[in-house]
């Protein structure tokens, strides 16, 4: 029971025999298709909220029979904002229209079914509100016989006091329900909980940690946003001393990494949050872009010793901040903002991106440069197309490896989780990976550079693919690390598969990249800049794209 109204509404709360009580809701703005979707329970005295998400107040007017509390409803109920107060907020408070309901879907949890709720949202930001309500008795009915409304008061209790509302400019973040926080605290392990932005409406997504006979079961939990148990699952067993079990892995570093990803926003699949537009100078978001699934748990792609020191200090530190900065270490290689926009089809208005992401073992990374006598430093082209041509090309090998996949995943009986992985695979992907092996990493590669993927008769699972038979040379962002990252094209691919599976997947794989890498004019003279931004700007261009190195 996240919050009950009937644990409060007692005799010692009643001023009379009638009394109401009244609550507050704060959006989070994951949306949904009633009142209580994306919407999570304020119970503390005063909260700060967005000021462009809403805040709902639900009242309950309550009779006692016999000492019993029971609630009322519009038959014989009228609640009411008084026009002297929506006058006085009129320039800063939007208030909404007052709604009975009788099929509350919350109707378990408080016994009856009547409820009247109504919405504030701000005009302005920085605002700071109360709400009045007037609570009357309609007359000439079986609980006021009088011609005239009877006034109704608040419970004496903090049940009927409204919450004090400070809408404010900056995002907020919510009330944790106190059933998740008791639930989850466990020594060092307090506050593994965050809220889901990947599922509609969101959940919150909690790390329980259980001891039992000498074992600490590691739970990956689900809740609803009022606090509601969902599901659960449980990743695995360690021992009580915090070392592993007899697979010799550690599941809650496994179901902690799967619960700060999703509190970086680290979502995937189709439900992964677009990359903002940030116009042309800058790259997008690494970490928000659709990559192929991450490699399983015994992949080595660094050597053991510095897993194991990576592994100690993200125990001694920030853990949060040790994940990302190891996520960020991958190398990549995703669409730019724009290539995107040329290649993909918008979803829900937004364009989403796509990545190939590979383990950090590039076998060989080179690079050759040589000189365009089209450019001098005293400028003597008059064309700055030439400035925009590539001629430093980067080469490197890659390994793509599947083979601990394919054991662990033909075991899977067709559920989208192993316990091997960062966080949970989805359908498509185990299909991609069974099916397809190291060639559905590469498909990732293929979206990269030709767009959203399509139907087609090469597969005869369900699946979609993007490989088309060639390659375009839509620009695109290669990352290695925060300070080693190209902008250019594709020039060319060469793909070697190394081992099988019996049924012919490819599960290792070498493959081989050439790059033509664009110049970045930030690092040219200033006059050089200067000179092509004055005649691009001649030609019809503002130039911006020479400041990106596009």
């Amino acid at each position: 029971m996240a919050y009950s109204y009937q644990n409060f509404s007692t005799i010692a709360d009643a001023p009379s025999d009638y009394y109401w009580t009244v609550a507050a809701r704060e959006e989070i703005g994951s949306g949904g298709s009633s009142p209580e979707d994306g919407y999570v329970f304020i119970t503390a005295p005063s909260k700060r909220v967005n000021w462009k998400h809403e805040v709902y107040y639900d009242i309950r007017v309550w009779k006692l029979v016999n000492g019993v509390p029971q609630q009322l409803s519009d038959e014989v109920v009228e609640v009411l904002v008084p026009q002297s107060y929506r006058t006085q907020v009129a320039e800063n408070l939007r208030i909404g229209t007052i709604v009975a309901r009788t099929d509350t879907p919350d109707a378990q949890l408080f016994g009856d079914k009547n409820l009247f709720y109504v919405g504030f949202t701000a005009k302005v930001p920085n605002y700071t509100f109360t709400p009045r309500f007037l609570i009357q008795l309609k007359p000439n009915t079986a609980e006021n016989s009088s011609a005239a409304p009877l006034e109704v008061l608040p419970a004496s209790s903090i049940l009927g006091v409204p919450k004090t509302i400070n809408f404010s400019e900056g995002e907020v973040d919510p009330q944790i329900p106190q059933n998740i926080l008791s639930e989850a605290a466990y020594n060092s392990l307090q506050g593994l909980i965050t809220r889901n932005n990947c599922v509609k409406p969101n959940t919150w997504v909690a790390l329980i940690v259980k001891e039992q006979s000498g074992q600490r079961y590691i739970y990956i939990k689900n809740y609803k946003l009022d606090g509601t148990f969902i599901s659960q699952e449980l990743i695995g067993k360690d021992t009580l001393s915090g070392g592993t079990g007899p697979d010799k892995i550690d599941h809650y570093e496994l179901g902690r990494r799967r619960v700060i990803a999703l509190k970086a926003n680290e979502c995937f699949g189709d439900d992964t949050p677009a990359t903002p537009d940030t116009g042309i100078t800058l790259p997008p978001d690494p970490d928000k872009v659709r990559y192929n699934p991450p490699n399983h748990f015994v992949t080595r792609s660094v050597s053991h010793g510095e897993r194991t020191r990576d592994a100690i200090f993200t125990r001694i530190n920030d853990v949060q901040t040790a994940l990302d900065n190891r996520n960020r270490r991958l190398g990549k290689i995703y669409q730019s903002v724009d290539g995107a926009a040329a290649l993909n089809k918008p979803q829900k208005g937004e364009v989403k991106l796509w990545g190939f992401r590979f383990a950090y073992n590039p076998q060989t990374l080179s690079y050759n440069t040589s000189t365009n006598t089209s450019i001098d430093w005293m400028l003597n082209s008059k064309d700055p197309a030439n400035l925009l041509g590539g001629n430093t090309t980067v080469s490197l090998q890659l390994y793509l490896n599947r083979i601990a996949d394919m054991t662990e995943l033909r075991s899977a009986n067709g559920g989208d989780f192993s316990r091997s992985y960062p966080r949970a695979l989805r359908k498509e992907e185990i299909e991609g990976l069974l099916y397809r092996g190291t060639e559905y990493d590469l498909e990732f590669l293929y979206r990269v550079l030709n767009g959203d993927p399509g139907k087609t008769s090469l597969l005869e699972y369900n699946g979609k693919t993007s490989d088309f038979g060639y390659i375009t040379g839509t620009p695109c962002w290669f990352h290695l690390h925060n300070n080693l990252k190209y902008y250019g094209s594709m020039a060319s691919l060469s793909v070697n598969h190394v081992m099988f599976t019996q049924e012919m997947v490819p599960m290792l794989s070498t493959v081989d990249i050439s790059f033509i890498r664009y110049p970045s004019l930030e690092l040219s003279p200033e006059e050089v800049r200067r000179a092509y931004e004055e005649q691009a700007t001649r030609a019809g261009s503002t130039g911006e794209e020479a400041k990106a190195g596009k």
